[in-house]
């Protein structure tokens, strides 16, 4: 028999207690069915509280949480994690999988950071065999005990085009009731599937199908890259100009002249299922004239559905944005005005835009961090942070007790600059290791990692000790211009307050705007981080 109604269990068959479940709601046998327990705290593994029900969920980002469509997640529901809840605040349902994607009210902490953690999808199939680990907060016996996370190794059955089929292990071991959204992860630590249905008969589960991540992986990637309170630069696709406000003026929003400055960059704050866009510079919404012109503007400061924006990806890393009031869709009148506006609906490159963040913190402290994992295993056994490609590092962040290098900061030029081709690894946790010499002995003493004259950092590696191993290097349209080293250890070392502080209570090294990172220097001792090399275009 197919169970497939839901695999989300109702908190009152586990539980006659009102508000959040208890740790441990029952405990039984060897102790998913029969699953492992795991320690909740610091794990990324989330459980969802929706309207009564239960689910299983994974933390992709510290504000992001991936689980199941059938959980019916809805605006309001909680997600817990250890000693953490967070309410929910967004809600975006895939078209056709048992797929939804849920934005946290606040992001949940991870090993002390509310910031830089990610949870990488696996983009390439499970080969049948392949084993993974999987978790839930599901019953673990048929009837009871939903509530504890647990965990348990199995292997891929077979698969469909959308789904994995995972049988029952050797130990009994199984997903089941509850269990519903959580993930399976592969040996690299990547979520791998969604979990969404069992069969089962004569109080026995023999098997259970999970949605693919590399079916869906494009679609989550899209939405969870987009920040609450995050700076954007919004491109239209037909021809690369960028959306400003007309500040000084009419408040129209258009593509008439492009200056880079917080005029261009908007801040996107979640609406439901949608999102209010802020222009960085003045704070004003953006806004569609419904009832008038059509126009994109910020005339009015009204708060209801006509500032409110839909974001549909289009597939391609652009979005077609709508508004929530009438369904229409935003579009450049890329022949004419250059005004922004919903007057015409062609479904075009001028009603496709690119959302460029401005800055992406990667918190990589004890773990690897990476927007990409494109360029494979470029420094083994470390740590890794890694920028997207079109990024670039600008900054890095140390822990003053500690000592740990915590956080890179990734930067995107929003030009092509900084493409993530023919990327390598520079190691130099033994002896400098320099593209180039022409910079000097910028940081005495030290040891120092530097790109070549054209090439710029994308990622920096540490041991499991927290020393600085390796830099990964890449060709960009970069100079090596004016480079300045900017010391970090014990102290913020060209932090720009204009970035906000992206690593509380920790010292920053950062370059400034129109620089990137194209070095960084180490203690020969301890391994830790001591400057930053900044270098203009």
């Amino acid at each position: 028999m197919r169970w497939s109604s839901a695999l989300c269990v109702f908190l009152g068959a586990c539980t006659t207690q009102d508000g959040p479940p208890e740790t441990n709601l029952q405990s039984s046998g060897q102790e998913i069915i029969n699953g492992t327990p795991y320690e909740a705290e610091n794990s990324g593994l989330v459980m969802m509280v929706s309207n009564g029900s239960l689910c299983s969920a994974t933390l992709l980002n510290n504000e992001w949480v991936l689980t199941a469509k059938h959980c019916n997640v809805v605006v309001g529901a909680t997600a817990y994690m250890g000693s953490q809840s967070r309410g929910v605040i967004q809600v975006v349902n895939h078209p056709n999988l048992d797929v939804t994607l849920a934005h946290l009210q606040s992001p949940l902490s991870m090993r002390n950071s509310s910031n830089g953690y990610f949870r990488a999808l696996r983009t390439t199939p499970l080969a049948v065999g392949e084993a993974v680990q999987c978790f839930g907060y599901g019953l673990d016996t048929f009837n009871a005990g939903a509530g504890t996370l647990r965990t348990a190794p199995l292997s891929l059955s077979s698969r469909t085009e959308n789904e994995y089929n995972f049988d029952r292990n050797g130990s009994g071991q199984v997903q089941w009731k509850g269990d519903s959204g959580g993930p399976c992860i592969d040996s690299e630590g990547r979520a791998v599937s969604v979990t969404s249905y069992c069969w089962y008969g004569n109080n026995e589960v023999y098997s259970c199908a999970s949605v693919r991540s590399d079916v869906f992986a494009s679609w989550a990637n899209d939405y969870t890259n987009l920040r609450t309170g995050a700076s954007y630069r919004i491109q239209v696709k037909a021809d690369g100009r960028f959306l400003h406000e007309h500040g000084w003026g009419d408040k129209l929003i258009s593509t008439r002249y492009q200056p880079n400055d917080d005029y261009t960059q908007f801040i996107l704050e979640p609406n439901g299922e949608g999102w209010r866009i802020k222009v960085k510079a003045d704070g004003l919404y953006l806004h569609e004239d419904g009832w008038g012109d059509k126009l994109i503007s910020t005339r009015y400061q009204s708060n209801d559905d006509y500032t409110v924006f839909l974001f549909t990806p289009s597939g391609d890393g652009s979005w077609r944005i709508s508004v929530k009031a009438d369904g229409l869709y935003l579009h450049e009148d890329g022949w004419g005005d250059k005004l922004i506006s919903t007057r015409y609906q062609s479904n075009d490159d001028y009603a496709r835009f690119y959302l460029t963040r401005v800055d992406s913190p990667v918190n990589f402290e004890f773990g690897d961090a990476r927007r990409t994992t494109s360029t494979g295993d470029w420094a083994a056994f470390s740590w890794k942070s890694e920028c997207a490609n079109g990024e670039m590092v600008a900054g890095l962040s140390l822990n003053p007790t500690s000592r740990n290098t915590r956080i890179a900061l990734c930067r995107a030029s929003g030009d092509s600059r900084f493409p993530h081709n023919g990327c390598y690894t520079r190691h130099f946790s033994t002896g400098d290791s320099r593209g180039t010499l022409a910079t000097g002995d910028w940081d005495s003493g030290y040891y120092k990692g530097e790109c070549g004259t054209n090439e710029f950092v994308a990622g920096v590696a540490q041991d499991t000790a927290h020393g600085i191993t390796a830099m990964l290097c890449c060709p960009g349209a970069v100079a090596h211009n004016a480079c300045v080293a900017r010391v970090f250890d014990g102290q913020n070392g060209g932090w720009n307050p204009a970035s906000g502080d992206w690593d509380p209570g920790n010292w920053k090294g950062e370059c400034g705007p129109g620089s990137y990172a194209a070095g960084l220097s180490r203690s020969t001792s301890t391994g830790r981080p001591h400057a930053l090399l900044c270098c203009g275009p």
